[in-house]
């Protein structure tokens, strides 16, 4: 339902998907570490869970940086296989992820926007 304030009409839940998409952007790497701790992936996989999980469609280039990010400062390990990349997360990436997740708001909210629980 929207609002007019004098400014035209505003979508409370556009704003909030807009919202939660850059909360999730913001914290893309750990959550693709926390939902593929323990899986081989490709990027189109992690379009898949992001789209399944939060309803919201991402840019191959924002999800396809953020692995050549996690990459490049050893989060994760990529390889060609059939025609396609495939990562699999690193000891490093699993320690961030601990560590990270030793903070129990961080710990919490990621859990919450992964769809996985820590201990």
């Amino acid at each position: 339902m929207g609002l007019d304030r004098g400014e035209g009409s505003v979508d409370r839940e556009e704003i909030k998907r807009a919202f939660i998409k850059r909360l999730i952007t913001g914290f893309l790497d750990m959550i693709v570490i926390a939902h593929f701790i323990d899986k081989l992936f490709s990027g189109y996989d992690v379009l898949l869970f992001l789209e399944d999980e939060f309803k919201i469609k991402f840019s191959s280039g924002t999800v396809y940086s953020t692995l050549y990010s996690m990459e490049r400062e050893g989060l994760i390990q990529g390889s060609d296989s059939e025609n396609k990349r495939v990562y699999t997360v690193t000891k490093k990436g699993k320690i961030t992820a601990e560590v990270a997740a030793s903070f129990e708001n961080v710990k919490e909210f990621i859990g919450t926007l992964s769809g996985r629980s820590f201990k």
